[in-house]
């Protein structure tokens, strides 16, 4: 371990404590975690909603509806995109921008767009770009609690 003084005068304990008050300052003004990144948007996300909007879009974590995952175009658990206002739309494309990468974003925007082409050539009704929901399960930031945006 390299220890320095950051002046010859001053004591070392002082400089121990201006390195972790530099340290604390950065720490202070450095992105969140990952984890608390989407706990905070999944936060935000939550508190767009009305109270109906809300109790569709939350689970316990340990609800049933967690495990339920499909492949197929049919209505999900969630808050549904087409059922919200443009602040819930934008929470929700925020609380994806905090746990995908930018590419992973992306291919999300291209799958849903393919929506429209699937819709023309299946005439289904089910094929919607807002035909995908958010379902939080859990209190976000609390462990254990997830989220997941489903739709096809």
């Amino acid at each position: 371990m390299v220890m320095m003084r950051l002046h010859p005068d001053m004591p070392l304990s002082r400089t121990h404590l201006a390195i972790a008050t530099v340290f604390l300052m950065t720490a202070a003004h450095a992105h969140e975690t990952p984890g608390a990144e989407m706990a905070a948007a999944a936060t935000r996300f939550l508190d767009s909603l009305n109270a109906s909007q809300r109790a569709k879009a939350t689970y316990p974590f340990t609800h049933s509806e967690r495990e339920n995952w499909n492949y197929v175009p049919m209505v999900r658990g969630g808050a549904c995109l087409k059922e919200l206002g443009p602040e819930s739309r934008e929470r929700a494309r925020d609380l994806l921008k905090a746990g995908l990468s930018e590419r992973g974003l992306l291919t999300v925007d291209s799958i849903m767009a393919l929506e429209n082409v699937l819709h023309e050539m299946e005439q289904s009704a089910h094929r919607d770009p807002e035909l995908y929901y958010v379902a939080i399960f859990g209190t976000p930031g609390v462990d254990p609690w997830g989220w997941r945006f489903e739709g096809h």
